[in-house]
């Protein structure tokens, strides 16, 4: 049995408290929020510190969670046409920093920090494109950066993380036909097609990438 002395939620500096009604109620926090945004910025903090309610934090956690979900998009496009692969040495030298950080009384920032490198890491192995990094790489690197993620309870739901549905994914794969064909009336008719389920699509060197559509 182990015991740990969790710090506390301030509100304005003070310490948030039934008696002196500075109170948030977590059900109306996460009609505001999404959930995984609220997780990472609680994990940003060491538990045993006392951590200040910010919505402008919550924000950039939402920020944050968009860089992670492009990156598993950008992987599902790209998973196709990729073949098994190990996880390369550019990739492999986060998991024992993170395990270090959560070896070390559960120091969620620090583990945090292993995490945003990496996503950093894969951001620029996609922005070289297939050549300087075949995707098969790629993909090994994200489904490494899930892994990680999941420890903390990260990319547990939404739309953004699963990727888009089947449907989409088969006008997607008729729209490259398209553009192969140089078809490109046809292409831009299933382009507005899969704006009307919700994505917009745009076409880069590793391939086409999904990206849902605001409000």
């Amino acid at each position: 049995r182990y015991w740990a002395h969790n710090g506390m939620v301030n509100m304005g500096k003070e310490k948030m408290s039934k008696s002196l009604g500075n109170t948030l109620n977590i059900r109306e926090v996460i009609k505001r929020h999404d959930p995984d945004a609220l997780r990472l910025w609680m994990l940003g903090t060491h538990y045993r510190n006392m951590i200040e309610w910010s919505e402008e934090r919550v924000e950039e956690a939402a920020r944050a969670l968009d860089r992670f979900a492009r990156l598993l998009r950008d992987a599902t496009a790209v998973r196709r046409a990729a073949t098994a692969a190990a996880l390369p040495p550019a990739f492999a030298e986060f998991r024992p920093r993170f395990e270090r950080a959560m070896d070390d009384d559960f120091n969620t920032p620090q583990a945090l920090a292993a995490l945003f490198d990496l996503v950093r890491a894969l951001a620029d192995a996609r922005d070289r494109g297939p050549t300087a990094t075949p995707p098969s790489a790629f993909v090994a690197g994200v489904d490494e950066l899930v892994q990680l993620a999941r420890v903390l309870g990260l990319f547990g739901r939404g739309a953004a993380a699963e990727g888009p549905p089947a449907e989409v994914e088969r006008l997607v794969a008729a729209r490259v036909e398209a553009r192969t064909r140089r078809d490109f009336k046809r292409s831009d008719e299933l382009r507005d097609e899969i704006a009307r389920l919700g994505w917009l699509v745009e076409d880069t060197p590793a391939g086409p990438r999904l990206t849902p559509k605001g409000p």
